[in-house]
């Protein structure tokens, strides 16, 4: 996620911003991300949704998978 804004310059200098902020600006970015997605998905008739909360917040109890491949 970039931490540059946009200016009519160019890019900014970089935004020094606490963790807390920037994981709940991240929070809210995937929020309006799942909705506007959703709402594609829909108008296509699409019958999946996007959830953007962890498994965690939806209840589902899975443990992390071990990462299999080159990268």
């Amino acid at each position: 996620m970039p931490l540059r804004a946009l200016t009519e310059n160019g890019f900014s200098k970089k935004i020094r911003v606490s963790p807390t902020v920037l994981a709940n600006e991240v929070k809210r970015i995937r929020e309006a991300w799942a909705i506007a997605a959703n709402q594609k998905m829909k108008t296509l008739g699409i019958d999946e949704r996007i959830d953007h909360r962890s498994n965690r917040a939806r209840g589902i109890d899975l443990e992390p998978t071990v990462k299999i491949g080159k990268f």
